[in-house]
């Protein structure tokens, strides 16, 4: 520690290495010292400069022997001299077999130490004191030890967020983002505060991402760390608490829905197979669009749009096609636009955790949002029973992952 305390750049970057790779887990277990580098490099390059013995524990010639040209008889008593050693220029390749039988687990003590004090705090000089008065003078001993003992004020590491608009307490900057167009309020915010910044809503820490480059860093780069989804409300509970692959945590779950729909859905082969739902579908747009201009009548492109994706998810995911305009249709449109709503829903509970549902409750967000859901599982009952009967109606190109997936894991 007190090399590093001399050295402010030596201390940072193990800081920074550290830091990030713990994250907020809160602890530095010893299997991550494995994945520290930078910190092993500086727990080696100390016990270069001061090793825990600098003169060995001697040792004794059992029978005559030469070393170096040099005739050395039995009996003879050797001290080795590790600091001096430490400082030569050129260093041995191969250790010595006779090694201290508890230098491992001394290792492994203090790298997962160090790297715990340097995770948790930052470290300064007492009042009155500078750096360059450390001093790296040894109590004489087998073992060595500092002749003055080293006291640091240590001080909670305080986060260094991104660059942000000033918050309101408790609030944050909830409330002062613009709803009616926030995707454009956050990039005139970004032009101020720069690509990375940091928000408060409410109780959540929230980062915007607004470069090419650092989405980069966030999305392929730093992948991992990143990839988790929030526990919003509306998405875990339509999700059927993160149940699907859009809204699942990132674990070993989400691993194998991926692999059965990337192999058995969404391969170049399967979406070549759905080549003639996709024309069908067109066709049948053009042939409803070129009605509307005999007629000359205006073409509503964003409901003939939605109404294509819709049909021909459908045919691919259900098995059958709803009639435009027809019962089914309606309420199936209906259910997605609520759901969507829910999606996108501004629920109290996302952002203050212990008090929000009150809100939700008296506002009635939740009951909305459980009405929702079971009119969705409602609507896919339905589904599966029509799927389970014998006597249903079959698509020449229809594709039924849920069986897939049933399959999988039955």
């Amino acid at each position: 520690m007190t090399f590093l305390m001399k050295n402010a750049t030596a201390m940072m970057k193990a800081q920074e290495e550290v830091r990030k790779l713990v994250g907020k887990k809160g602890f530095v277990e010893e299997d991550d010292t494995q994945q520290l580098p930078y910190l092993k490099a500086v727990i080696e390059e100390t016990m270069r400069l001061q090793p825990t013995i600098p003169l060995l524990v001697p040792r004794e010639s059992s029978e005559n022997c030469t070393l170096d040209g040099y005739d050395i008889p039995a009996k003879t008593v050797v001290y080795v001299n590790a600091w001096a050693i430490g400082r030569e220029p050129e260093i041995w390749e191969n250790p010595e077999k006779r090694i201290c039988p508890g230098m491992f687990m001394g290792l492994a003590t203090v790298e997962v130490s160090l790297a715990n004090l340097l995770y948790k705090f930052d470290w300064e000089m007492p009042v009155g004191l500078k750096k360059e008065e450390l001093d790296m003078d040894e109590q004489p001993g087998i073992t060595m030890h500092k002749k003055n003992a080293l006291c640091l004020m240590a001080r909670k590491r305080n986060l260094r967020l991104p660059p942000g608009p000033k918050g309101l307490p408790l609030v944050g900057n909830l409330f002062q983002l613009d709803n009616s167009n926030v995707q454009k309020y956050l990039w005139q915010l970004s032009n101020q505060y720069g690509p990375l910044m940091s928000l408060r809503l409410g109780l959540k820490q929230t980062l915007i991402v607004s470069s090419a480059k650092m989405v980069k860093e966030v999305l392929k780069t730093q992948d991992l760390e990143f990839c988790n989804r929030p526990p919003l409300l509306g998405l875990q509970r339509l999700s059927f608490n993160g149940l699907d692959l859009a809204f699942a945590h990132y674990d070993a779950y989400w691993r194998e829905m991926r692999k059965i729909f990337v192999v058995y859905l969404f391969n170049s082969n399967r979406v070549q197979d759905f080549r003639p739902i996709r024309e069908d579908e067109v066709s049948h747009m053009l042939e409803n669009i070129s009605k509307l201009a005999n007629d000359s009548k205006p073409v509503n492109l964003t409901e003939a749009m939605m109404a294509l994706t819709s049909a021909a998810i459908c045919k691919v995911a259900f098995g059958k096609r709803f009639v435009e305009g027809g019962n089914e249709a309606k309420r199936f449109h209906e259910l997605l636009n609520e759901t969507q709503a829910m999606f996108v829903g501004f629920f109290f509970s996302d952002y203050f955790p212990y008090i929000g549902w009150i809100v939700d409750k008296l506002s009635g967000l939740l009951s909305r949002l459980e009405k929702n859901f079971h009119e969705f599982d409602v609507f896919y009952q339905e589904l599966i029973d029509e799927h389970l009967d014998p006597k249903r109606e079959k698509l020449m190109f229809y594709f039924n992952f849920g069986r897939i997936v049933l399959l999988k894991f039955n």
